[in-house]
């Protein structure tokens, strides 16, 4: 398969193997795919189609699927879990209030990473998905502000 799609491949046998968010069994059986098509896609010797990336996108929650489209694009996935649950100005004050902790999160994972004087791949990473916390909480409030979800600030 050459590069083609092995990158997605290790993102999706991250998130089924190491992270085990569902059992590659399961996962197997929801894309219609006998448990060895299935490892011949996580290993990268097989792409995967079109339609298995959307019903894996359906199955896995998790946003890092999405997120791989849109890197390196001024598009921001975000999760319905992202938005308030409640409504009012309780909600939008708990909003603004987990966005400071994520940009706290941020600035921890910027001393963690920098404390040994170098940056590195791993560090990168979870600043980056620090960062893409942030976004998705500050996206969050965004939406709570916004007159056609309902909410007011009165």
């Amino acid at each position: 398969m050459g590069d083609r799609g092995r990158e997605f491949a290790e993102l999706v046998h991250n998130l089924l193997v190491v992270r085990k968010l569902v059992e590659v069994q399961a996962a197997a059986d929801g894309l219609s795919l006998s448990y060895h098509a299935l490892h011949a896609r996580i290993s990268g010797r097989t792409p995967f189609s079109a339609d298995e990336i959307r019903s894996l996108v359906a199955m896995l929650p998790d946003g890092d699927l999405l997120r791989y489209f849109t890197r390196n694009t001024d598009l921001l996935v975000l999760d319905r879990r992202d938005f308030g649950q409640q409504e009012g100005l309780g909600d939008l004050r708990g909003s603004a209030v987990r966005t400071m902790i994520e940009a706290t999160d941020i600035l921890k994972a910027v001393h963690e990473a920098l404390a040994d004087g170098r940056l590195d791949h791993l560090d990168r990473g979870r600043i980056g998905r620090e960062v893409d916390a942030c976004e998705r909480a500050l996206a969050g409030i965004r939406h709570l502000l916004e007159p056609a979800n309902g909410h007011s600030a009165t």
